[in-house]
């Protein structure tokens, strides 16, 4: 399977899961960058979750991400800061070359 063909099975499958609302990013170049910013992932939306503690009762949204990638795709080195940069913030996803591998990382977000 191509990557693009991976995002498609992946955002599919997690669209369909109640709660999430994932988004493919299209960056690109002609000639100079356009688009959100390098390294962004390809794949990234949310799921709302309600504050158990602190704001009790109140709905947020919780940001979250997929970096799809081939069995044998690399991941870029401006790729890893931004996920470091995502993480770090709060958000919650990684980097995944199939949708079990895709679910694992939104696992923590299953129930909430």
């Amino acid at each position: 399977m191509t990557e693009s063909e991976i995002q498609a099975v992946i955002r599919g499958a997690i669209n369909y899961r109640q709660g999430y609302n994932l988004i493919r990013a299209n960056v690109g170049t002609k000639g100079f960058h356009v688009g959100l910013p390098k390294g962004f992932p390809d794949l990234f939306g949310y799921k709302s979750r309600i504050i158990e503690a602190g704001d009790i009762g109140k709905r947020i949204a919780q940001f979250a991400f997929i970096e799809v990638k081939t069995p044998s795709g690399k991941v870029r080195s401006e790729q890893r800061k931004m996920i470091k940069k995502l993480l770090e913030a709060g958000a919650i996803g990684g980097i995944a070359h199939s949708l079990d591998e895709a679910e694992e990382l939104l696992e923590v977000l299953k129930n909430a």
